[in-house]
């Protein structure tokens, strides 16, 4: 019976050192581990706001033609349905094939602008993420992370969390 116990005694051992070798060493390489909430980062970064409005400003003739031709097509159409009774047959078949001509092309118009607005948009994201990529590293390396993660996280204490720190050198790179 001695011997029973004893060969049952040994595996739970093993199985004791391991678990102990494992929570030392993750606990080890816990205190390496940093945050970085990229979605908030990415939101109030100054260039991210000056991105958006270099966006605007870039794109703010093209989206007021776009609204006015939805403007035109708007008030011929109207014209269409008050004066169709009264208008002669030429007139109102000419009209119809100009609101058809015009909303073609604004169709057309707006997917450019969409497609052209989106390519620059994705651009400018792609500058300001390579410039926080690189302050988080260096964030990381000064303060000796072994890893920083990012979002999905359920907590992340202050002292782990670099969040802010990358918002500051980010104003203070952005005057």
């Amino acid at each position: 019976m001695n011997m029973t116990i004893k060969n049952n005694y040994i595996p739970l051992m093993k199985g004791f050192i391991l678990i102990l070798a494992l929570l030392i060493t993750t606990s080890s390489y816990a205190a390496g581990v940093g945050f970085v909430n990229i979605s908030i980062v990415m939101q109030k970064a100054p260039q991210s706001i000056s991105a958006v409005q270099r966006l605007e400003a870039e794109f703010d003739k093209k989206d007021a033609e776009l609204l006015e031709l939805e403007d035109d097509i708007r008030k011929g159409e109207i014209l269409l349905r008050r004066s169709s009774r009264t208008m002669d047959e030429e007139k109102r078949e000419r009209l119809q094939a100009r609101i058809i001509s015009m909303k073609r092309e604004f169709k057309e118009r707006r997917e450019e602008f969409k497609e052209e607005f989106n390519k620059r948009r994705t651009e400018e994201q792609a500058k300001i993420q390579k410039e926080v990529l690189e302050i988080i590293k260096e964030l990381a390396k000064r303060k000796d992370f072994d890893i920083v993660v990012s979002e999905p996280i359920l907590y992340a204490d202050d002292q782990v969390n670099l969040t802010d720190q990358v918002l500051d050198v980010l104003e203070k790179r952005a005057e």
